[in-house]
């Protein structure tokens, strides 16, 4: 009977914390202050972006075995 109390509790929890979770209000986005009127714009110092490298990894069939290694290869 303590196993089953204890387990019912515990689902009891989970349930509830999901509830709360689930029902807490969206989180309002804040805006950094605006910089004043006489200083000249900030300089962008971010770098350039690296270039998008796909990569695939498969199995012992490798990229040319007429199946779903074949096609995934097409679509990298």
């Amino acid at each position: 009977m303590n196993k089953k109390l204890l387990f019912n509790l515990m689902a009891l929890l989970v349930v509830a914390s999901m509830l709360l979770t689930a029902c807490q209000p969206a989180a309002t986005p804040t805006q950094p202050p605006a910089p004043a009127a006489t200083e000249p714009p900030a300089a962008a110092t971010q770098p350039p972006a690296a270039a998008f490298k796909a990569c695939q990894v498969t199995d012992t069939g490798g990229i040319d075995d007429k199946s779903f290694n074949a096609t995934a290869w097409k679509g990298v």
